[in-house]
């Protein structure tokens, strides 16, 4: 459930921010509201759809609960989680930039207001499609129910919408980039968890060595299947209780290997205000 909390809420703040941009920046357009709410409810639909479609899809579930299959799925996810927290890093500024640019470009051109609809549409649509490929490697870990699921799911949908309600009103002062950094922090490790687990299956299925295995064993101390705190600290940060050497090696990889590129990007955007 926590994972799937964190993942939804940060992607869906995402797109919160999106459309209140849209919203702040077209207020004087008549009837702009309808336009863009309409764009952004068209796709929040189709992504509920597609991911209906895809965690109760037969097949899907069949290939998910094979070892390989699951550990790619798992090793894919952990990429493109790690992708988006390096692209947090050095795009998020640049995403509000473009979205003023579009709706500038509505307003000079007089564009119809259908223009909006599929700005916010394709915005939000990209959005729901990374929610997707991330709930999808959720499934993958045998410990993630798909209630728990559904429930974070829903958790973070509905903090993400009262975040953006919040902002567009004026409620509240979100530092973007303090939040930005907090869940670019949490997924970094949700990321070097994915990866972990994906080790996991492909040693189950002789496809790696696990070199030594178990590393240890801290069944006794904190055993994720019968502790709730185990359990969190299992989803949200890779916990095992007995994992091998070659998965610890993909934990620690997948860290630094995100560590540095945080870091390269945060010293790119720092040289780049300095010349500024």
């Amino acid at each position: 459930m926590f994972a799937s909390i964190t993942i939804v809420f940060r992607e869906g703040l995402e797109m919160a921010i999106i459309v209140s941009l849209l919203l702040a920046a077209t207020r004087d357009i008549p009837n702009r509201s309808k336009w863009i709410l309409g764009g952004t409810g068209a796709g929040i639909l189709l992504s509920v759809l597609l991911a209906i479609l895809a965690l109760n899809n037969a097949t899907i579930t069949t290939l998910i609960e094979g070892k390989i299959i699951g550990g790619i799925i798992l090793a894919l996810s952990s990429i493109l989680i790690g992708y988006t927290v390096i692209w947090m890093k050095s795009n998020g500024m640049k995403a509000s930039q473009d979205i003023k640019a579009s709706v500038n470009n509505i307003k000079e051109n007089n564009k119809p207001l259908f223009s909006l609809s599929l700005v916010a549409f394709f915005c939000v649509f990209r959005e729901g499609i990374e929610v997707v490929l991330f709930l999808l490697g959720l499934t993958s870990d045998s410990e993630t129910t798909g209630l728990a699921i559904l429930s974070g799911s829903l958790i973070g949908a509905a903090g993400a919408i009262a975040a953006g309600i919040a902002m567009y009103f004026g409620f509240i002062r979100i530092n973007l980039g303090k939040v930005f950094n907090f869940f670019a922090v949490l997924m970094s490790f949700l990321a070097a968890g994915m990866a972990m687990n994906a080790v996991s299956k492909f040693t189950s299925a002789g496809l790696i060595n696990p070199i030594i295995n178990p590393l240890w064993n801290s069944t006794a101390l904190l055993d994720h299947h019968s502790n709730w705190f185990g359990l969190f600290i299992h989803v949200m940060f890779g916990y095992t209780e007995k994992p091998s050497l070659a998965q610890l090696i993909a934990y620690i990889a997948t860290l630094s290997i995100l560590f540095v590129l945080t870091k390269n990007q945060t010293n790119k955007l720092m040289k780049a205000k300095k010349v500024a």
